[in-house]
């Protein structure tokens, strides 16, 4: 008879030696900790909240100032194939072969470096589009604000993480405990 609950008169004798086991106590104190717990819940999705804002604000940041440097590099080699243009112009006016060979050498190195940076920088761009086409953030409020620093995240998920499991530990013990509950 190993392994199998005797019942008698309708009573699993299991179950009761189980809720014999958990004080009245202990069960009042879970259940009241589960209150505390579900009080504490929109206080824990505002916390939610701030962090998803502050990963979505953190994320932009990063596309944008991506998408500004592969633009500060295209204006960079594109003034600088400007100058060599130019310089090449001059040379030619003054029968400089050596000079106008070295410009259009220029000319050509920086006209592929300037090609090769198009396409990283129109991804950015499309993907800059899409975050702030998608994004729930107040355009009227500057991305940082939004933003925490590492340790603020870092703790703040501590926070969220301990919260949840907590609650999902205490609400499986609830349950638990209900089952146990004499049925009326």
């Amino acid at each position: 008879m190993v392994g199998q609950t005797k019942v008698f008169g309708g009573i699993d004798q299991s179950a009761d030696k189980r809720r014999s086991a958990v004080t009245l106590a202990e069960q009042d104190a879970a259940f009241s900790h589960l209150e505390e717990l579900v009080t504490k819940i929109p206080e824990i999705q505002a916390k939610d909240s701030m962090l998803q804002r502050a990963h979505e604000a953190r994320r932009i940041i990063e596309v944008r100032d991506r998408t500004e440097a592969f633009r500060a590099e295209i204006n960079h080699y594109q003034q600088t194939i400007d100058q060599a243009l130019r310089a090449a112009k001059a040379a030619v006016e003054i029968d400089d072969a050596d000079e106008e060979a070295r410009c259009l050498a220029t000319v050509r190195m920086y006209t592929e470096l300037h090609y090769t940076r198009l396409a990283p920088l129109q991804r950015s761009e499309n993907e800059l589009r899409e975050l702030l086409k998608t994004t729930e953030l107040d355009e009227h409020t500057p991305l940082e604000s939004y933003c925490l620093t590492n340790e603020e995240i870092i703790a703040l998920q501590t926070e969220l993480d301990s919260f949840q499991s907590d609650y999902q530990k205490t609400y499986s013990y609830c349950q638990q405990l209900e089952g146990l509950q004499p049925n009326e």
